[in-house]
C-alpha cells in the first residue's frame, strides 16, 4: 500500500534525486519541535523557528510551513505524535552544510476526499480500477493496494485528486490517489 509514499531515509540519503521534482508524498508522525529521546534529526538546525519535525519508520526531516493536506490545520504542539499525510517539495537549505527539508506549498493542495463506493475494473487502454462512488461520481484509482483489486467490492477510500494524471477513460473522470482505505 505504501508504493506511492516516499521514505524520509530516501530523501536524506540522496536528496538531489528529489530536489526540483514534483511533490513527494510523506506519511509519518508529527514530532513538533521535539526530538524523540535518542533519535535526532540527522540534518539541521531547522531553517526557521517554526519548522517542525516529521518522523517515519526510517528517519526524520524538518518541514517548513503548514500542513495543507491531512489533517488540515495541524497544530505542531497540540498534535504531537499525530499521524500526518502531506505532499511537499524537497528543498536544500542554504547553510554551509546544506541539508534537505520539506517545504509546504502556500496554495492548498489537491482536494482530499473520503469516498464510499463499489469497485469495478475497466479494461480500456492499460486498464484500471474505478470506484463508483455512492455520491454518484466515478473515480479512477491510482496507487491502490492489490487488496482492492476485487470486482464489486464495497470500500471507503481516502485520497486526494490528481489532476495532472490522465484518465484511462475517454470521459473526464477524477483520478484519486489512494492514501488509505477500508473494506465495508
Amino acid at each position: 500500500m505504501d508504493k506511492w509514499l516516499t521514505r524520509i531515509k530516501d530523501i536524506v540519503d540522496d536528496p538531489h534525486k528529489f530536489v526540483d521534482k514534483e511533490n513527494v508524498i510523506l506519511k509519518g508522525i508529527c514530532r513538533s519541535w521535539q526530538h524523540e529521546e535518542g533519535r535526532a534529526v540527522n540534518q539541521g538546525p531547522p531553517v526557521s523557528k517554526s519548522d517542525w519535525i516529521l518522523r517515519d519508520s526510517t528517519d526524520a526531516i524538518y518541514v517548513q510551513g503548514a500542513v495543507l493536506f491531512y489533517p488540515k490545520h495541524l497544530h505542531p504542539v497540540e498534535d504531537l505524535d499525530k499521524e500526518v499525510l502531506l505532499a511537499g517539495q524537497v528543498v536544500m537549505s542554504e547553510s554551509a552544510s546544506p541539508f534537505p527539508f520539506i517545504s509546504m506549498p502556500e496554495e492548498p493542495l489537491p482536494s482530499y476526499k473520503t469516498i464510499k463506493g463499489k469497485l469495478r475494473y475497466v479494461s480500456l487502454n492499460e486498464g484500471g480500477w474505478i470506484l463508483d462512488g455512492f455520491d454518484l461520481n466515478s473515480y479512477q484509482l491510482a496507487g491502490e493496494s492489490e487488496e482492492l483489486h476485487q470486482q464489486d467490492l464495497h470500500v471507503e477510500v481516502t485520497g486526494f485528486v490528481r489532476p495532472e494524471l490522465e484518465s484511462i477513460l475517454e470521459d473526464e473522470i477524477v483520478i484519486l490517489q489512494v492514501c488509505d482505505y477500508k473494506i465495508l
